[in-house]
């Protein structure tokens, strides 16, 4: 089993469980859900969104995760296999706001997980039913073990918990424990704040060790148990990772293995026969502890990272800050960072109909539909400044895209030094050209002109002439309301004869202008912050759900409530898609509401031409397909 590394989590255990390990008699199973419709789009690696705790099956083909949700009721067990998440487990809607999985163990055997939960709740879950087991309160959280026969679970808390038996009589004081680990027979060590303790399958304490360091990693070997600790080194900018190995009844076994790991490791997993580690600080580090030097570097880490072993099979999987799941195979390792975005996707749009792009602070990238490989890559010189829109011509050749600028004077010597924030990326060229004299505002190309592109900036649109490299027209919005006026988006009609603006002031409303006058068309009252044109057809979000329009001069229009409100609106074919302010994807198709039920906060989305397809980003940095059919 591997977690995140420990904190120190002060709950106090209400009670204990005897006998076999119980189903919950008065909560029928928890339904599972099948794959969620839709792939990643990734390269190497799997991808799973910020994965907090994982597990590992003993083959090294399933793991097992709990992700960051966008809400408590979000929060679910995702089975992925193949690279690929194969069933979502939604947990108990009953346990408690303040609860959060801290910890994980896949069975030895069976197709069956451990799950802690704080402050003091077991789950047991069947992965392949796809449904909860059992449910045990009073059981610690901090970190549980199976024995290798899969017949006794182990959970350390605020005191050591033999989940289907008696509690443990240890003494009061030895709590808090943080890490266990259970031999065949059921016996057990646990790592307290002083060090460890060894127990037989009774419970009885069968010796006790003090140790001057922490203990980040408890585990069985086959042979006896093994501990693995971190040592500050004084002075000097390393650790002391030190391998210690003890017999079952607590005696040590050999000489302890030493090795010096470069900065201070937040957390640090060995596997059971004690040659590979691997360890997070400012990046994901697979370490040969035969070997001084790493043998492959992965990118960022997470400030907390979470690794499995697997125990049959030479397969390693580890989570980075990109949200990706490393499976490395330890027979062939190669080093290298695990392309994709290592930032949350701020845009997506659909270029053609087997091309996305992906826009986050670390560049653009181009994505194969069909492949789900990237095919194109724009990074970044400047990774603090965040893109702030994106915009693609209407056959896809040609991106426009903006950034906050800088002056060359601040950042002299750096690439793209004095641009002053907008920038046009050609697909075939590949290369980016600035757009001077254009403020950063939300750019929108004149629909089938590649010459033209349009910026909004809130109380004005400038038209930017491509050729000229200059604003050769500006349409005012205090023509259509007196006082004060700002838009809050608009869009282009197919034909690009006029423009949808969605308008804010003493009397809000949707105004459809004409692109080559400036006359106003018609309106619609109300207040409506996201617009999308769709032939004649315009939906519009805003006060609480989504109107939709038959068009020319807009009139009235259907009302469809949301639950919350919109923050990202698509609007192709016959489907309406949006993204609501918790990071939820809701989608309007034939009629009716679906809701995408992968369990992660969404950031970004666009549709396919004709509708049939979503590209959808996340904060996690991941962009995934979803089939609009399979939400029907």
């Amino acid at each position: 089993m591997r977690r995140l590394a420990p904190l120190p989590l002060l709950v106090a255990l209400a009670c204990h469980t005897h006998g076999p390990v119980p189903r919950a008699p008065t909560e029928p199973p928890v339904p599972a859900s099948e794959a969620p419709p839709g792939r990643a789009l990734y390269e190497g690696g799997w991808r799973a969104p910020a994965p907090g705790v994982l597990a590992l099956s003993p083959d090294g083909r399933r793991v097992v995760v709990v992700a960051h949700a966008p809400t408590r009721d979000d929060l679910a067990l995702l089975v992925l296999e193949e690279g690929a998440i194969r069933r979502t487990l939604p947990l108990p809607a009953d346990l408690g706001e303040d609860a959060a999985p801290v910890s994980i163990a896949h069975h030895p055997r069976e197709p069956r997980v451990a799950l802690g939960v704080s402050p003091d709740t077991v789950l047991v879950a069947d992965v392949a039913r796809g449904e909860i087991v059992a449910r045990v309160r009073g059981a610690g959280p901090h970190d549980l073990a199976w024995s290798p026969d899969g017949a006794t679970l182990w959970a350390a808390g605020e005191q050591l918990v033999r989940v289907g038996g008696s509690a443990v009589p240890l003494p009061e004081e030895a709590g808090p424990f943080w890490r266990v680990a259970a031999s065949v027979g059921g016996a057990a060590v646990v790592a307290t704040d002083a060090g460890l303790l060894f127990v037989d399958a009774a419970g009885a304490i069968v010796a006790r060790h003090e140790l001057p360091v922490w203990t980040h990693d408890l585990a069985w070997d086959g042979e006896g148990f093994r501990s693995v600790h971190l040592e500050a080194v004084p002075n000097e900018d390393v650790v002391r990772l030190i391998v210690r190995r003890w017999t079952p009844a607590g005696e040590p076994r050999g000489e302890p293995l030493e090795r010096r790991l470069p900065g201070f490791p937040s957390s640090v997993f060995v596997d059971d026969a004690g040659r590979w580690a691997v360890s997070s600080t400012r990046d994901t580090r697979l370490w040969d502890l035969t070997r001084e030097e790493p043998v492959a570097v992965f990118g960022e880490a997470q400030v907390y990272g979470a690794a499995a072993f697997a125990t049959d099979a030479p397969v390693l999987v580890a989570n980075t800050a990109r949200a990706a799941l490393l499976r490395v195979r330890l027979d062939a390792p190669s080093a290298g960072s695990v392309p994709g975005h290592a930032d949350a996707i701020a845009q997506v749009a659909w270029l053609d109909a087997d091309t996305v792009t992906t826009l986050a602070e670390d560049g653009l990238r181009l994505w194969s539909v069909e492949s789900g490989r990237q095919r194109a890559v724009f990074p970044f010189a400047h990774r603090d400044l965040m893109p702030t829109a994106l915009a693609p011509t209407t056959d896809g050749r040609r991106v426009v895209f903006f950034r906050p600028g800088w002056s060359a004077e601040e950042e002299e010597g750096e690439d793209g030094a004095g641009w002053s924030g907008g920038l046009i990326w050609d697909r075939e060229s590949g290369e980016p050209t600035p757009l001077p004299g254009v403020q950063v505002g939300e750019p929108r190309w004149r629909a089938g002109d590649r010459r033209v592109v349009t910026v909004l900036r809130g109380d004005h649109v400038d038209f930017y002439d491509l050729e000229k490299e200059r604003v050769v027209r500006r349409l005012a919005l205090g023509t259509f309301f007196e006082g004060e006026v700002e838009a809050l988006d608009y869009d282009w009609a197919d034909d690009g004869a006029s423009l949808v603006l969605a308008l804010s002031g003493e009397a809000p409303a949707l105004v459809s202008v004409d692109a080559t006058s400036g006359e106003e068309l018609g309106r619609a009252a109300g207040r409506f912050e996201h617009v999308r044109v769709n032939g004649e057809r315009v939906a519009a979000s805003g006060e609480g759900g989504l109107t939709l329009f038959a068009h020319p001069a807009l009139g009235e229009g259907e009302r469809v409530a949301l639950d919350g409100a919109v923050v990202d609106l698509a609007f192709r074919g016959g489907t309406v898609a949006w993204i609501d302010d918790v990071g939820r994807v809701g989608v309007r198709a034939g009629g009716a509401l679906h809701r995408w039920p992968l369990p992660l906060p969404c950031t970004a989305l666009d549709l396919s031409p004709d509708g049939r397809q979503l590209v959808v980003g996340t904060e996690a940095g991941t962009a995934w397909l979803v089939d609009v059919s399979a939400l029907e």
